[in-house]
């Protein structure tokens, strides 16, 4: 149980850090393109795909750690042993299917969100 808190609490602090740490300001002022203001929804699209990807990478990081730390101390307990592997399963699909979006969008839509979308 407490690993589980930690592992909250570890969220909690990379999602407030992500929020804290933030440009002021409008966070797409930099998708805005000409005296109009209209949105470039390349540089939207791209910057709302490296923000979920920020988040989630540490997360299921966290996870497979907490994964691993649970195998190793299942002292042979098949019940433990085979939650460890539904975590890990879950966050290998998770980071494939992270993986697959950044190809979708970029094979079908042309953005390379792996590059600075922001400051172009």
């Amino acid at each position: 149980m407490k690993l589980k808190k930690i592992l909250l609490y570890s969220f909690l602090l990379n999602l407030y850090a992500k929020i804290a740490f933030a440009a002021p300001g409008d966070p797409w002022e930099s998708c805005r393109s000409g005296i109009s203001g209209s949105m470039d929804y390349d540089c939207w699209i791209c910057s709302v795909w490296q923000w979920i990807s920020g988040l989630l990478i540490p997360v299921a990081t966290l996870v497979l750690i907490f994964a691993g730390y649970l195998w190793m101390t299942s002292a042979g307990d098949t019940n433990k042993i085979d939650k460890a592997k539904e975590y890990i399963y879950g966050v290998l699909s998770g980071l494939g299917l992270l993986l697959f979006s950044y190809f979708l969008i970029y094979n079908f839509l042309g953005i390379n969100t792996l590059a600075s979308c922001i400051w172009h």
